[in-house]
């Protein structure tokens, strides 16, 4: 014998106001909260590796002037002789 959840859900939708009434079973939330919290997890995973990889080209944009200072000053003790 399943244990049931019944909620009830305020929407304003439109500037209206709707209550809405679910019910679910325990086991089947507990299925889908597992649920949600697995792609939460891997939504929080994602955007680690997108701001690792957005802090790297910052990293080279910002060590771009320096290189090319180096290249330049190396450029110019070629060239004297």
């Amino acid at each position: 014998m399943s244990k049931d959840v019944k909620f009830n859900i305020k929407l304003s939708i439109d500037g209206k106001e709707h209550i809405v009434e679910a019910t679910t079973d325990v086991k089947h939330f507990a299925q889908e909260l597992g649920i949600a919290e697995t792609k939460g997890k891997r939504l929080r995973d994602s955007l680690l590796k997108f701001n690792g990889l957005v802090t790297l080209f910052q990293g080279l944009q910002s060590s771009l002037p320096s290189c090319r200072g180096s290249v330049c000053f190396l450029g110019d003790l070629t060239n004297v002789r």
